[in-house]
């Protein structure tokens, strides 16, 4: 578990207004992913034995990385996770402000990649490819 700050954002879609866990700027290889309806989210440290091991098989500097690491997440409760922000009222990712007011602090899970991480390179890079995310 990782307690993270919550912070006010609006949807440019909808225009409602959400609370949503935040990292802050001055993080590194620490990032959070969301389930596509924006109602979950998860923590999740490049520098875990199975992230290490996709940025192994992606090009140096990929902006795939936390994308592809997504795809590969486990899903929660049959929802896939994505790397944007998402809005829990409509599930856009189009945010029209984010990390605004304060609004609490949220005990967030690290991912798990366990089915994916019994899979051999040549299959993780099968599904990378798949969902375009292997450049």
């Amino acid at each position: 578990m990782k307690s993270v700050t919550t912070f006010e954002a609006k949807c440019a879609k909808c225009k409602q207004i959400f609370s949503h866990p935040s990292l802050g700027d001055f993080v590194y290889g620490e990032s959070l992913f969301y389930t596509a309806d924006g109602k979950h989210q998860v923590y999740v440290s490049a520098f875990s034995e199975f992230p290490q091991r996709v940025r192994a098989l992606l090009p140096n500097e990929s902006s795939l990385f936390w994308p592809a690491l997504a795809s590969l997440s486990d899903k929660f409760e049959e929802n896939s996770f994505i790397a944007d922000l998402c809005c829990p009222f409509c599930s856009s990712t189009e945010i029209e402000c984010w990390e605004g007011d304060p609004t609490g602090i949220l005990n967030l899970s690290e991912v798990s990649f366990n089915i994916s991480s019994s899979l051999s390179d040549a299959e993780i890079m099968a599904i990378l490819s798949k969902e375009g995310l292997n450049a």
